[in-house]
């Protein structure tokens, strides 16, 4: 008798690791990783093949003066980068930085709004990584100080092989305050998307002509 229950309980071990090495063989079968989260979009700076872009941007505001905010970004003009944006009667001068896949990215924007809130002006950008390029912009400034812009066409371009840059078709840029503007803006070309946020360096109060 005992050894009839022995050769049970060995066929029952049998049989239980039989199901398992078949639900392990099954579950291998499954396609791995069955389905990949999209990535984030970066800034309007793309890597020919698209490599992953960079997760959202930190901001840069502190709980401090616009001078200490300032110092948190990367002086324009400097070793590496083209020669700053100059500053120009009837316009403002904002510098600041766009999310996306590289850090070093330098933004300076140079906008001139008249008496009817129509702005132009141009956008710059600089990076150690990706080149630099300078973008002419046109585009409103409404009543509260808010800004919807897009890019005209390239007055200067020039990416780092294998990066390319794109065309902005839309800016939305919402005042924080008189000397700090948050938005984001959105490109086609790229396929991407990005937040924005600049501060204000100088201002000139009389309107374009």
């Amino acid at each position: 008798m005992d050894k009839i229950k022995w050769y049970a309980a060995l066929r029952l071990v049998l049989f239980v690791s039989g199901l398992t090495i078949a639900s392990k063989a099954t579950a291998q079968q499954e396609p791995w990783p069955p389905t990949l989260p999209a990535r984030s979009k970066g800034s309007n700076v793309q890597e020919i093949p698209n490599q992953g872009q960079g997760a959202a941007a930190k901001s840069l505001t502190q709980p401090s003066e616009q001078g200490a905010q300032l110092q948190l970004i990367p002086p324009a003009g400097g070793a590496g980068r083209p020669p700053a944006l100059e500053a120009q009667n009837g316009c403002d001068l904002w510098r600041g930085a766009f999310s996306g896949n590289d850090p070093s990215v330098l933004v300076e924007a140079r906008l001139c709004t008249d008496e009817a809130g129509q702005v132009t002006g141009l956008v710059q950008w600089s990076s150690f990584t990706s080149g630099y390029n300078v973008r002419e912009v046109s585009g409103t400034r409404g009543t509260n100080g808010q800004f919807s812009l897009r890019d005209r066409d390239f007055r200067a371009y020039h990416p780092t092989l294998p990066w390319r840059f794109c065309l902005i078709d839309r800016y939305m840029l919402i005042p924080q305050g008189p000397n700090h503007l948050v938005g984001s803006y959105a490109s086609r070309g790229c396929s991407d998307h990005a937040h924005v946020e600049l501060f204000r360096v100088s201002a000139n109060a009389r309107s374009a002509k």
